[in-house]
């Protein structure tokens, strides 16, 4: 009668469920890697978020730069000049489809900028202000938007005592000279 089992039998019995321990290793190797790559993508989406957001204002304020050389006689006159909130006139006239005056249209100029400003950037405003001029015929005008943005970065987290709504303020700014074209001729 045998006392010790089989050299096979004790075999056996050891491997039972090895394989259930190699599936399980291996789900958790996977479930880390797939919560690596949605912490990635998710950063991703808050940077490129912080792309589009620049780009906006870029387009934003070459948009109103134009505006205000299509109406000359506004902006020579200082029409568009929006100092403080930078909220600009109501929307007195629609110059979209009747004939206005410069005032009115640099006020309606004014108004869809801060419309297109409200529905494209977080937080924003602008201020539009008239640098000390080199004397007429020129004009020279700086356009300031600002708008509000989440930290994205780990580093400003931290220094902001690692708060999850921590923000940082955003601004793109430029010159424009305006020539009197009323002089020119």
């Amino acid at each position: 009668m045998r006392i010790w089992p089989s050299v096979r039998t004790f075999r056996r019995q050891h491997c039972i469920g090895f394989s259930l321990m190699e599936v399980l290793v291996t789900l958790v190797v996977i479930s880390l890697a797939l919560l690596g790559t949605a912490g990635l993508q998710t950063f991703s989406v808050k940077v490129s978020q912080g792309g589009q957001f620049r780009s906006q204002a870029v387009v934003l304020g070459l948009d109103i730069v134009e505006r205000m050389e299509a109406n000359n006689a506004g902006t020579i006159a200082g029409n568009y000049v929006s100092a403080g909130g930078g909220k600009g006139g109501g929307r007195a006239v629609n110059c979209a489809g009747v004939m206005c005056t410069p005032a009115n249209l640099a006020n309606y100029d004014l108004s869809e900028l801060q419309a297109k400003l409200d529905e494209q950037l977080p937080g924003s405003s602008y201020t539009i202000t008239a640098v000390a001029p080199a004397g007429p015929p020129t004009y020279t005008y700086e356009v300031s938007i600002n708008w509000v943005e989440r930290i994205t970065k780990q580093a400003n987290a931290q220094a902001t005592g690692n708060n999850a709504n921590a923000t940082e303020n955003f601004s793109y700014t430029f010159r424009r000279t305006f020539i009197d074209r009323s002089k020119t001729r």
